[in-house]
Order: structure tokens, then sequence, then C-alpha cells
């Protein structure tokens, strides 16, 4: 079947002639913010993990199209980071009510890692605020999410979001999953990887990592 699964994995694998067979990814999030000695925000970094079968997929892929791995990841991280650019890196980063556009990211790395004997695929983003952004008493609300919804990115825990702070500010980590309905989750569900016109359904599924710091 020549089809792909939702808006990361064209992104991923735009320039190969592999798709995949299945409609779903998962990816495991960890997002890490950083205050500086005022108590504002300075950066944030990405830690995206992928599922064991998409992963081996992609890596085998990989090897065919640039013979050696180090050379394939370092290919793939860089056309990944550039097309990412276009979604806004899939996050959407609010302070109050406010849309934080995310700059352009400083270092990106694409890597993997061994899981219970299997090589898992590890992709990074650290992303430097020109101009610190002040976040005592206004909340951070931060999503990441695949617009098409095929792709299932999420913190596991609220330990997975880590606050870096070089002051005595205190915050606090929620993460609020979207109350989508039934019928919304069926047609998700039903939809081909192919299917086209599916643009902002992500949004109906993203949770939202709420942080509050005082």
């Amino acid at each position: 079947m020549n089809k792909f699964s939702g808006v990361l994995v064209a992104i991923f694998l735009g320039f190969s002639q592999f798709s995949l067979a299945h409609p779903h990814s998962w990816v495991n999030l960890k997002s890490e913010f950083t205050l500086d000695e005022q108590g504002r925000l300075t950066a944030l970094t990405q830690f995206w993990e992928f599922d064991e079968y998409y992963s081996m997929m992609t890596i085998a892929d990989m090897m065919n199209e640039h013979g050696e791995q180090e050379k394939g990841l370092l290919l793939l991280g860089k056309a990944m980071t550039k097309n990412l650019k276009a979604f806004h890196y899939f996050s959407e980063l609010k302070i109050d009510t406010t849309l934080v556009k995310l700059p352009l990211p400083s270092e990106f790395k694409l890597e993997t890692k061994l899981s219970d004997g299997q090589q898992i695929l590890k992709f990074s983003m650290h992303f430097e605020f020109t101009h610190p952004r002040t976040i005592k008493n206004r909340p951070i609300s931060f999503r990441v999410f695949d617009p098409t919804y095929y792709v299932d990115m999420r913190h596991s825990k609220a330990s997975q979001v880590i606050i870096h702070t070089q002051t005595t500010t205190e915050c606090s980590t929620t993460i609020a999953l979207p109350d989508t309905p039934d019928e919304l989750i069926e047609y998700a569900n039903s939809l081909d990887k192919s299917q086209q016109g599916t643009q902002g359904l992500g949004n109906s599924f993203a949770e939202q990592v709420i942080i509050h710091c005082m």
C-alpha cells in the first residue's frame, strides 16, 4: 500500500519512496523549559522518541537510501527540521493567551537509542528566545501535535515536563487530556493515510501542558 501516516511521516520521509502500512505512529515527548536568574523563560528543548515499529521501518529505509547510519541520521534530521518550520514545529506555545512563535532551533539532532534491545529514533530541537519572556503569575500553555492526528504525541507523565530555574521561582505542571467527541474519534480512525482535507484535525486530539510559576 502506498500511503502516508499524517503530516509527520510525509515530512520525515518526504524525500524517500518509503511509506508506512499502518495509519498511526506514537511519539513519547519530553520538554524542558529554561528560566534565567530573573525567572524569565529563555529556552525550550523538545525531545521526541518514536515508537519501535516506526523507528525500525524508518531506519531500514534510511540505510537503503544512504548506506550508513551516521550520514542518514544527519541528512534526515536536517530535512525534518527544515520541513517542520512550515508547521511551526508542531508546537503551540502560549503565555497567558498570547501565542509565542518559536524561533529557528539553534540546535537539533536525530539519533538512535536502545529500548528493550530495539533501536528507536530520538529527535531533539533546542529553541533560544531572543527576548526572555516573563512568566511569573502568567500561565504557560504548551501543546505538540501533528495537524492530521495520525501521530499520537504525548508526554507520558507530568515529570516529562522539566523546568530548569536559577531562582527560587516555584512552578507546577499539569497535563490536561482533550475531551474529544466519540464521533470525531471514529472519523479520525476511519481516515485513509492519504486522506486530504484533514488539516487541523490534530488540534482536537492534542494534550495540553499547563505550567504555573510563582
